[in-house]
């Protein structure tokens, strides 16, 4: 049976407030469970957060703010173009990733250890977030992820 119609046909129990339920996971494996139910004032029903990612707590607003403004600050190339915002996700090879995010890493380290560095802490770390994100972001492409 598939995800629609496992959904299609599990009952909702709203007296003890659980359902039966399925749900389908990332790579479209189907996931039976048993889960508590919100009853909201005006009777629409909606399932809780338990088991769920919480995308919105995993991530600081203020990191994504700042990480922004590193990245269109460095969009600006010499000649003067400016390059697109995911001009990155073309492809750059795992060593260009780990030789810069080093680089960034080592004024990260010499800034928290009170010494002159390249850079200051936040662009340090705003650089080591872009090619750790980079680095992953290939090797998730490489094995599939989400594909």
């Amino acid at each position: 049976m598939t995800y629609s119609e496992l959904n299609n046909v599990l009952p909702l129990d709203p007296a003890n407030g659980r359902v039966r339920c399925c749900r389908q996971g990332y790579f479209g494996e189907v996931h039976l469970c048993e889960k508590s139910v919100r009853v909201f004032e005006t009777g629409a029903t909606r399932d809780t957060d338990e088991d769920k990612h919480d995308f919105e707590g995993f991530i600081s607003p203020l990191v994504v703010a700042r990480f922004g403004e590193y990245m269109h600050k460095n969009r600006h190339l010499a000649n003067g173009q400016v390059r697109d915002s995911d001009n990155w996700q073309a492809g750059i090879p795992l060593a260009t990733y780990m030789k810069s995010g080093w680089r960034h890493f080592f004024d990260w380290w010499l800034g928290h250890r009170n010494f002159k560095a390249r850079e200051g802490i936040e662009d340090a770390l705003c650089g080591l977030l872009f090619n750790l994100q980079g680095y992953l972001h290939e090797t998730l492409k490489k094995r599939g992820y989400l594909q």
